[in-house]
């Protein structure tokens, strides 16, 4: 009897190459849709830091601009209607934080010693031509900082200076009325500075006054 030998089976049939083709192309693909939300958070915040390395001229600028002491005597010099008020900012270290962190007290009543107003500043850049400034209530040493909500302030570098401001209705006024808006416009030489407090009804309550306050630097 003849014995014929049995044919080879390809180890890979044309069925099986195809499908190795597709596991080939789509693997990354399942893999990186299987990978776990921290990891990707992991990589994500990575970048970020890598992104936050880099250099920021803007940011430098600001930082350099915004802290220091300065009051209104130049401004009271020009308008009969102006009051003496003065600004101190102070920059800090915020460990484990993102971005620049400074304190601001302002003191809008030359006859007490009690500021009017007293901040702490979170500044940090959250796009291209955009930086965020948070507002928290300055907190007692070993307490928490309680963010102000619908309080931050956006800035855009015009080439001059840093102008921006709220947005919205959504700040809780400082003392009276429903709301309070801010405007400010920061430049190497001085800050202008504009709070008013609004009623439900967007009526002006309040504010430090009818117009903003020129604050002008008064150490280097």
């Amino acid at each position: 009897m003849t014995v014929y030998a049995k044919k080879p089976t390809p180890m890979y049939s044309p069925n099986c190459v195809i499908a190795a083709l597709c596991m080939a192309l789509f693997l990354p693909l399942s893999t990186t849709a299987a990978t776990p939300r921290t990891e990707v958070l992991l990589s994500s915040n990575a970048a970020t830091m890598h992104e936050q390395q880099k250099p920021d001229p803007d940011m430098d600028s600001l930082r350099a601009w915004l802290q220091g002491d300065f009051d209104t005597k130049e401004q009271i010099r020009h308008d009969s209607t102006a009051r003496y008020a003065k600004l101190a900012i102070r920059e800090f270290s915020q460990e484990g934080m993102d971005g620049l962190w400074f304190t601001f007290t302002l003191y809008a009543d030359p006859d007490t010693t009690a500021p009017f107003q007293t901040l702490v500043l979170q500044v940090h850049r959250v796009e291209d031509g955009m930086i965020e400034v948070i507002q928290y209530d300055q907190a007692e040493s070993g307490q928490k900082l309680k963010r102000r909500f619908g309080c931050e302030w956006y800035l855009q570098f015009s080439g001059k200076g840093f102008g921006g401001g709220t947005h919205g209705y959504a700040c809780a006024a400082t003392a009276g009325g429903a709301y309070s808006t801010t405007e400010v416009d920061i430049r190497s030489f001085g800050i202008k500075y504009w709070l008013r407090n609004y009623t439900s009804d967007r009526l002006l309550a309040d504010g430090i006054r009818q117009t903003p306050l020129l604050f002008m630097r008064s150490t280097p």
